[in-house]
């Protein structure tokens, strides 16, 4: 049984990698409606992401994945399925497959992953079907937060524990601490394998996060490493510092550190990454990436060097190409839930990414596939003097009046790019804080209870 989980868990683990199930950033809020608002169906054409495609080339020799995706009423991806490409019959076959499903209130509850193989059956001989392989169940908190993910291998005799993780947040919904742990199947218990332990300032910027492992022949936690971030005026982040811990001295060092510089809607433009030298005791630069945008803010090009000591020049060694369809903006897409957490890759529409590395001789091509798919919306008349959002101009808050205690809301600020810069879920809470933001024209979404008020505002210091 040990060896059997052993290599179960190396598979689980690249397929994890596959299907990566971000939902470390997601947050859930679960609305109330108000009788006195109208609500109204309407038909919407969004392009779909149906498939993905990715090319490795390397020595002439290349390789192909696929990878489609399948999509609910609600424009919730539900499942997806792996293919590999066979050279020989110059057909697509099926290898994995993963299948989601939602809670009541839209919120990711299980996935269970597929592997294609052929098995031998002592009554129906060798088949060829999809396999149970692993599942992962997410639970949440009374305030909508995810607070547990267990992790599920399938075993000769049914499901297993695999890994699972635990989190807990502070009175605000900040991340606060997360606690991993392998299943030990020969003594039945969870074992502690790492922690990491998260601080923020008073408006939510995580200011430092500490690395701990188990060490459970001495039933205690070991440093590892840890991390301190300075934000500029913009609560952009500037200047990432790590520290390791050494045992033998007792004491944090120097590690690295990433130091960041921003165009002025927000792109981050440059990160210089500089090591401590021992010898110098000095930091010395070792790798910097440059980032490039199109005018709406999409990502067109990442380069990265490194610097040799020997001659204390910079090398092309990684090298990133995006392409879009324009015509298309990030809200008229139907994304997978991953692809929907960071929407800065999706201002418009992707429709294809090269990824060179230098160093290894390899290229990988990725191109994007979509169809126009009809959905149905809803929107609503939201009364003016019911839903109400001042000062406009505003400087440092922005107050929503009208506001029912104990309902919940979700409030977007989005820049004249459309890209989203605030986020916020209201609870017995009708001001919003824009201090941090620029001077400037913002467009703001407030959803409640499946409804929308859409609108705009001035920021001005």
């Amino acid at each position: 049984m040990k060896i059997e989980l052993q290599h179960t868990r190396i598979i689980i683990t690249f397929f994890l990698c596959i299907i990566s199930i971000n939902i470390l950033a997601q947050k859930s809020s679960i609305f109330l409606l108000n009788n006195s608002i109208e609500i109204k169906s309407l038909q919407i054409d969004k392009q779909g992401l149906d498939s993905i495609i990715e090319i490795t080339v390397q020595y002439q020799n290349e390789d192909r994945l696929k990878t489609e995706f399948l999509y609910d009423s609600n424009e919730k991806d539900t499942a997806r399925i792996r293919y590999t490409w066979d050279d020989a019959t110059n057909e697509w076959h099926r290898n994995l497959m993963a299948q989601i499903t939602y809670d009541s209130i839209g919120r990711i509850s299980m996935t269970e992953s597929y592997l294609w193989r052929t098995v031998s059956d002592h009554i129906f001989g060798n088949r060829t079907d999809w396999h149970e392989l692993c599942k992962i169940e997410y639970k949440y908190d009374k305030s909508g937060n995810e607070d547990s993910q267990i992790e599920y291998a399938w075993l000769s005799n049914g499901w297993g524990f695999f890994q699972k993780y635990d989190f807990t947040y502070d009175s605000t919904g900040n991340k606060t601490s997360m606690m991993h742990y392998w299943w030990d199947n020969q003594n039945d218990k969870w074992i502690g394998l790492d922690k990491s332990i998260i601080e923020y300032d008073s408006i939510g910027n995580s200011t430092f996060n500490i690395h701990y492992f188990w060490d459970e022949q001495n039933k205690k936690w070991i440093y590892d490493m840890q991390n301190k971030f300075t934000y500029d005026s913009f609560q952009n982040v500037i200047l990432n510092e790590q520290y390791g811990w050494d045992a033998s001295l007792d004491k944090w060092n120097f590690q690295n550190k990433s130091e960041y510089s921003y165009d002025s809607g927000g792109n981050i433009i440059l990160e210089a990454i500089s090591y401590w030298s021992n010898s110098t005791n000095n930091w010395a630069g070792y790798s910097k990436v440059e980032h490039k945008y199109d005018s709406n803010s999409n990502e067109v090009l990442k380069k990265a060097y490194g610097k040799s000591d020997a001659t204390s020049t910079w090398h092309l060694y990684e090298e990133y190409e995006w392409w879009y369809n324009l015509s298309y903006e990030y809200n008229e897409l139907i994304l997978p839930h991953e692809l929907k957490i960071d929407s800065r890759l999706f201002n418009n529409q992707l429709v294809q990414k090269i990824h060179k590395d230098y160093n290894s001789d390899i290229t990988y091509q990725t191109s994007y596939f979509y169809s126009n798919h009809t959905v149905t919306g809803t929107t609503s008349d939201l009364p003016i003097n019911q839903i109400h959002i001042f000062p406009n101009p505003a400087s440092n808050s922005l107050n929503i009046n009208n506001f029912s205690s104990g309902e919940r809301a979700v409030f977007y600020l989005f820049d004249i790019n459309g890209k989203v810069v605030l986020v916020q879920n209201l609870y017995d809470c009708n001001q919003v804080s824009t201090e941090s933001l620029r001077n400037g024209i913002y467009c703001y979404k407030l959803v409640l209870a499946g409804t929308v008020q859409n609108g705009k505002v001035v920021i001005q210091h």
